[in-house]
């Protein structure tokens, strides 16, 4: 998006979602209806919903096409609510059945500053305000809790200048337990989450403080380095070099690093997460599903049942063996 320079400092919004012109996981765009009324054009790299109360932080912006709006940095859901804007938010979230303006505002009315600690502590309480059903009191108990839980994980993990959708797919797959993920082993998402590749998920790594020689981090190096090569066309990588590449990866500040890089390559290699095969007096290594597609094409080559009236049987072998020779020279 075109957008020309901002006409104001950073700032906070608060307010509710009243329009959505468009919402993506990468993108929403919409106008806000702030406590004292105002309807502000809003655009952001987030995902919000109709009738979301929300906080976002960001700055104005003029945009050549759509005007003057509100280009949000970082956003969240909004739980500290005025009456008004609670009521709203109770009579209007989709999961909520059964509660309309009039239950809503009875909630509000008997509760009101307090009704995060009753909602939460004394659920009763509120099905007897607002005559609900306790399963209905449940659901929104259990709603509130999940967004207060996953404002202070998306803090979190903003904090290390994740954007909001790459922070929306590692809540979406670890759910509230994506701080405990991280703080154990960040590098976990290199193998789980899409997107996040050895180098982003370094980078988080470093902030958060992780040792440079971290096991899952010398592990998780090795196999981007195998992987690199193979974006270069190299299907496999001799295993000294692959040693040195990581190396010069890692960068791990220690004197005996090539020594815990071998260690966490043949730990690979056993756990089967890479491939090893001797050639020609070398080692090569290789991603295994490489491995096992080169070995289906040799065996296509060698163990047809049907004579291939392109090559001699007699010679295949020789054929194999000779193209195998020149491969990763």
């Amino acid at each position: 998006m075109n957008l020309a320079k901002s006409d104001r400092a950073a700032e906070t919004l608060r307010g509710r979602v009243e329009t959505l012109f468009y919402s993506s996981p990468q993108f929403s765009a919409g106008r806000l209806r702030t406590p004292s009324g105002d309807s502000i054009s809003f655009a952001g790299a987030m995902m919000v919903q109709l009738h979301d109360q929300v906080v976002l932080q960001g700055g104005w912006e003029r945009h050549p096409k759509f005007g003057r709006q509100f280009k949000v940095a970082a956003f969240s859901f909004d739980q500290d609510l005025d009456a008004e804007g609670l009521a709203h938010y109770l009579a209007n979230h989709p999961a909520f059945t059964g509660i309309g303006p009039v239950k809503a505002k009875r909630i509000v009315e008997a509760f009101g500053a307090d009704f995060d600690r009753v909602i939460d502590e004394e659920p009763e309480r509120v099905a007897k305000a607002a005559h609900l059903p306790m399963e209905a009191v449940q659901t929104i108990r259990k709603e509130w809790i999940k967004t207060r839980t996953l404002n202070a994980s998306m803090t979190w993990l903003a904090g290390f200048g994740l954007t909001h959708h790459q922070m929306t797919a590692l809540v979406d797959k670890f759910g509230n337990s994506i701080v405990t993920v991280l703080k154990t082993d960040p590098f976990l998402l290199v193998r789980e989450v899409p997107g996040f590749g050895f180098k982003r998920v370094d980078v988080v790594a470093q902030k958060m403080g992780t040792p440079k020689d971290h096991p899952s981090r010398v592990r998780a190096g090795v196999v981007h380095c195998v992987a690199e090569r193979l974006d270069q066309g190299d299907c496999w990588v001799d295993y000294e070099e692959l040693i040195e590449l990581a190396n010069g990866l890692l960068v791990m500040d220690v004197a005996d690093s090539r020594a815990q890089i071998e260690q966490a390559l043949d730990e690979l290699i056993r756990a089967g997460d890479l491939a090893c095969a001797s050639l020609g007096g070398r080692f090569l290594v290789a991603q295994p599903r490489i491995h096992q597609m080169e070995s289906d094409l040799a065996a296509t080559f060698t163990k047809e049942l049907r004579p291939n009236p392109h090559f001699a049987c007699a010679e295949t072998a020789d054929l194999v063996a000779n193209a195998s020779a020149g491969l990763n020279d």
